[in-house]
């Protein structure tokens, strides 16, 4: 038996208002699933920003920690150079003093005259000074470039921290986004299960129904209903 309607039995204009409320509630649903799309991306960013924060922390601690190796290699070479400086110095006074006793002999001076005594301690004492000079200077040197190679790590590791607590917060963005965007899928399927209930109490029962429950256009409708079918209420669902 043929249960569908003539088409010409159908009063549209009675039957506008559920249409208007499917299409209500799919209008909603498709809203709500564009707002979780917009949350679903943003969440990615978010992710994508947070590790790309976390990488270049640690990049920037490494390149840090390069510098201050570098720092602490010109430490070290400050001090030799300071030493070889010290080590120059000594050896020029003594080879002076050597050179003025030669020229006291070759003279006849006694070398134990006071004005010899006097000259040779005066060029070792010069000698002496230029040389704790020379390894003043390596030491100082090597002091300012090891505490270079400190600030260098210091400012590494909290370029790392740095990055470590930017990816904190965007991953604390991510789970925030993530929710919202499931925030908008449950109102969007709130948005059909309104819909739903607001058709199935208006037309459930086989047909719109006219003031105090009564049926406005019995005839086809119950057609429907005594065949057992239930073709009213299902049919909003195929729109």
């Amino acid at each position: 038996m043929n249960i569908l309607p003539d088409l010409g039995e159908i009063n549209l204009a009675k039957w506008a208002p559920g249409l208007a409320t499917v299409a209500s509630s799919l209008l909603g649903y498709e809203g709500a699933n564009i707002q979780a799309e917009g949350a679903d991306l943003s969440a990615q960013g978010a992710g994508l920003s947070g590790r790309s924060a976390l990488v270049n922390g640690m990049r920037r601690r490494v390149a840090l920690q390069f510098q201050a190796e570098q720092l602490e290699q010109q430490s070290g070479q400050a001090i030799a150079a300071g030493q070889r400086a010290a080590i120059e110095q000594e050896r020029a006074a003594s080879l002076t003093a050597s050179r003025a006793l030669a020229a006291v002999g070759a003279a006849g001076v006694d070398a134990s005259d006071p004005s010899v005594v006097r000259l040779l301690s005066t060029t070792a004492g010069e000698g002496y000074l230029r040389a704790q000079a020379a390894l003043y200077a390596g030491r100082e040197a090597s002091r300012i470039a090891g505490m270079g190679a400190a600030g260098k790590r210091y400012e590494g590791a909290m370029a790392e921290a740095i990055g470590a607590e930017e990816a904190q917060a965007y991953a604390l963005q991510e789970a925030a986004y993530g929710r919202q965007g499931d925030a908008s899928r449950l109102s969007g399927f709130g948005s059909l299960a309104q819909g739903a209930a607001g058709l199935f109490a208006k037309y459930g029962a086989g047909g719109p129904k006219a003031a105090g429950g009564q049926k406005a256009d019995p005839g086809w409708a119950d057609t429907w209903a005594d065949t057992g079918e239930t073709i009213i209420t299902d049919a909003w669902l195929d729109f």
